[in-house]
């Protein structure tokens, strides 16, 4: 019977012909698929997000599904909407992207919050309503989606109910001089190009998840991780102090403490030893954890110059004043005044 640690090995070999580095990221990748979670991917332009995302839907061979999010983009675009049948005189539901194992949602930030709140019955319930009629997603289901950090006019920030659904927050990093070396040997040609096969099956993946739910939790780590979902909540709190100030705006809530629970059980699965009790939570470059909805107090954004400000109003909010500077002494030249001619 095939057991995690040689699962993870096999995909992740398979991965590795096409995306170079990234291990860590891959490594929580799979991790998310083995605890049923979606993961947000954020990274600069060309880190090989995308790439990344459609190499695991390959290597998982699962049905796989990427939709490009732009502003002008609408709900049915992504759920699907109702058809109407000339023949039978009847409206049957004519069924979406989102009806796939594998969802991308590429640059998910690009379009407005009716599009985005579009996802949230598919990534809670694993469901959509279409018509008055609610359909079930196959199973398994995954949405992965990604975002840049520059170019932030034209966006639409993801709202916190959005964030929450996601189990991870995985950021990409540059990657070293002799990844990006290999790198430019593998996708160099122009005809050449890395070729993957599937190595895995979505019933393979429903089959190892039994496998793992069987890993005990202690009840000393299950202890700590409530008593850091409800520190959150603490920083949160009001006091009486008026001058004392939150450290959060909103504490974590209960489905923190899940998130936070479910992948240690799926960690061992992996293969991955660590001593820290929560690995995915570890101050790491590459990643970080989206734990509940408890969101940092956002500094104060200067405010911009009107529209109809003069040139010199505006360029004295950008620049700093000068010093005055030293009368010269040297006498300065008479001016010459010209007549006009008659």
């Amino acid at each position: 019977m095939l057991t995690g640690p040689a699962w993870s090995q096999k995909l992740r070999a398979e991965i590795g012909k096409a995306v170079i580095g990234q291990d860590a990221v891959v490594e929580r990748l799979l991790v998310a698929l083995l605890a049923n979670g979606h993961v947000l991917l954020e990274g600069m332009p060309g880190l090989a997000k995308t790439l990344l995302v459609k190499s695991l839907g390959k290597v998982l061979g699962v049905q796989f599904e990427r939709i490009q999010f732009t502003p002008d983009l609408l709900p049915s675009d992504v759920v699907g909407t109702m058809i109407f049948q000339p023949k039978e005189g009847t409206f049957t539901p004519h069924r979406g992207p989102i009806f796939a194992n594998l969802l991308l949602a590429d640059e998910i930030n690009r379009a407005p919050a009716k599009v985005q709140s579009a996802l949230l019955e598919a990534m809670q319930e694993h469901q959509v309503t279409i018509g008055g009629q609610s359909l079930p997603l196959p199973s398994p289901f995954f949405v992965m989606a990604t975002q840049n950090p520059i170019e932030q006019e034209g966006t639409y920030p993801l709202p916190e109910a959005q964030t929450d659904r996601f189990l991870f927050k995985l950021i990409l990093d540059y990657p070293s001089a002799e990844e990006e070396n290999s790198v430019m040997q593998r996708w160099g040609q122009v005809t050449v190009q890395p070729t993957l096969a599937a190595v895995s099956s979505g019933e393979e993946l429903l089959s190892l998840r039994h496998e793992v739910d069987r890993i005990h939790l202690a009840p000393e780590v299950q202890r700590y991780i409530l008593s850091l979902v409800r520190a959150t909540r603490m920083l949160a709190e009001r006091t009486g102090d008026p001058a004392a100030k939150r450290q959060l705006n909103f504490g974590a809530s209960p489905r923190a403490s899940l998130a936070c629970s479910r992948p240690v059980g799926r960690w061992p699965g992996c293969g991955v030893r660590t001593t820290s009790p929560l690995p995915f939570c570890r101050n790491s470059p590459l990643t970080s954890c989206v734990i509940g909805s408890a969101s940092p107090t956002r500094p104060k954004r200067r405010r911009s110059p009107p529209i109809g400000s003069s040139a010199r109003s505006s360029n004295a909010l950008r620049c700093r004043r000068q010093p005055d500077r030293p009368a010269d002494p040297r006498p300065r030249p008479a001016s010459r005044q010209l007549s006009a001619p008659r």
